[in-house]
């Protein structure tokens, strides 16, 4: 029989403090949004998490060999087409998008 997982055994994931009411998208809105997600993963982990005002908590994953893993077709199906943008002006924008696992 396979082994069940329970949320007992996950540590929670890490997330930079927030402000009320904004929580952390000043965080994400200065003139470095790219920058400034990969000095939060160099503080708090290659995922972490992030609250935008009026949307779930976003997951932020980092560094190339967790996110091929993550966008592998045969586990995981993509939700590209609802794609967040959260910063960004003219030809650089930083979007955010989620994965679902299959059910397995």
């Amino acid at each position: 029989m396979a082994e069940q997982h329970t949320t007992a055994h996950l540590e929670p994931i890490p997330q930079p403090p927030g402000k009320i009411i904004l929580g952390n998208l000043l965080d994400v809105m200065g003139d470095t949004p790219i920058l400034d997600l990969m000095e939060m993963a160099r503080e708090y982990g290659r995922i972490y998490q992030l609250t935008i005002p009026r949307r779930p908590p976003i997951t932020v994953v980092s560094g190339f060999q967790l996110v091929d893993e993550l966008c592998n077709d045969s586990r995981f199906d993509k939700a590209v087409g609802n794609a967040l943008e959260i910063a960004g002006s003219g030809s650089h924008r930083l979007y955010l998008w989620g994965c679902q696992q299959d059910g397995a």
